[in-house]
């Protein structure tokens, strides 16, 4: 071989060898930008997380205040049912003795 054919030779691998620097560099610069677009998009999907874990725990914070609350209206409720009953007790007897009293009226005329 001679001196041209060499030199082509080295040209035509040089020409390889830049060709896949510069298409590495441009993988490289696409996996890069790909990276930053997925971290943008994971920290976000980590924002959007936290958010939802703070809703979810004072969700759960209201569950609980309404739990409590239900039970003191049934204490409320469970109280005023026994009020209730004794007024209606009392209604009975005050009935009881309306109708009594009436009774003795007529019996005195």
């Amino acid at each position: 071989m001679n001196n041209e054919m060499l030199e082509k030779i080295f040209n035509a691998v040089n020409d390889m060898k830049e060709s896949n620097e510069k298409r590495t560099a441009s993988i490289e610069n696409r996996f890069e930008s790909m990276e930053k677009r997925f971290e943008k998009r994971f920290d976000e999907v980590e924002n959007t997380l936290k958010m939802h874990t703070v809703a979810l725990s004072n969700l759960s914070d209201d569950v609980a205040d309404l739990k409590n609350f239900k039970l003191e209206v049934k204490d409320h409720l469970y109280k005023l049912n026994e009020i209730q009953e004794k007024q209606q007790g009392i209604i009975d007897l005050l009935s009881k003795r309306s109708i009594s009293h009436e009774a003795e009226i007529k019996r005195i005329q």
